[in-house]
């Protein structure tokens, strides 16, 4: 069956979408797991309360978010946020955000691309959930590292200290929206400074999510 409207065809769909949201993911994190429930990570304390993410980083959904993100192609974000709206529905009767936050985009990325990539699919998740997007509750005070060649733990020590949240997400449930999870260090570490500043929840919606094994 062919794509209509900006969609994924059914055969797509199914392998890039239908396949990660029927595996056992960990709630926190979005890593593999074997039963459904919590990594050995994020057991012992995670300051994120529930991760959803629509597709894997790998093969046919890293090539369209490079179309995205390298690519320029921002016509992508609709089709990425409706996928996004799509993995969270499963969080909202007991985690529904009062608003939508992106990751913000470090100079360098605004320099390569010109466009910051989780700003442009958290509107599209504002518009498709009717809750508002607030891009001012989270500013990147210093830029991170480049991440790519790092591990886990480096990449922990190389986000700390990073963000500031805004004080008015005191007391709200905060969505917050990246592109890309690959550790999840750096959407932990945002969510750690949004509850820090006083919000009582934090939930993340990607787009994708690197294959992680727990």
């Amino acid at each position: 069956m062919a794509a209509r409207g900006g969609h994924l065809c059914a055969g797509c769909e199914a392998d890039i979408f239908d396949a990660r949201q029927r595996r056992s993911l960990c709630r926190a994190c979005g890593a593999e797991l074997s039963i459904s429930a919590l990594c050995g990570n994020c057991v012992r304390g995670a300051a994120i309360d529930a991760l959803a993410c629509a597709i894997d980083y790998q093969f046919t959904g890293q090539l369209l978010i490079q179309m995205y993100k390298e690519g320029g192609q921002l016509a992508l974000a609709n089709l990425l946020g409706d996928l996004m709206v799509r993995a969270a529905k499963p969080l909202f009767d007991e985690l529904k955000p009062d608003a939508w936050v992106p990751i913000p985009a470090s100079a360098a990325r605004l320099g390569h691309t010109g466009f910051s990539p989780a700003q442009q699919l958290a509107r599209v998740v504002a518009s498709l959930t009717a809750t508002p997007c607030r891009l001012e509750w989270l500013a990147q005070v210093r830029d991170g590292s480049p991440q790519k060649t790092l591990g886990r733990f480096e990449r922990l020590n190389a986000v700390k200290g990073r963000f500031v949240a805004n004080a008015a997400v005191a007391g709200l449930c905060i969505g917050l929206v990246d592109d890309v999870v690959t550790t999840s260090s750096t959407v932990a570490e945002a969510a750690r400074t949004l509850k820090a500043a006083g919000a009582k929840r934090v939930i993340v919606l990607a787009a994708a999510r690197t294959p992680l094994s727990a």
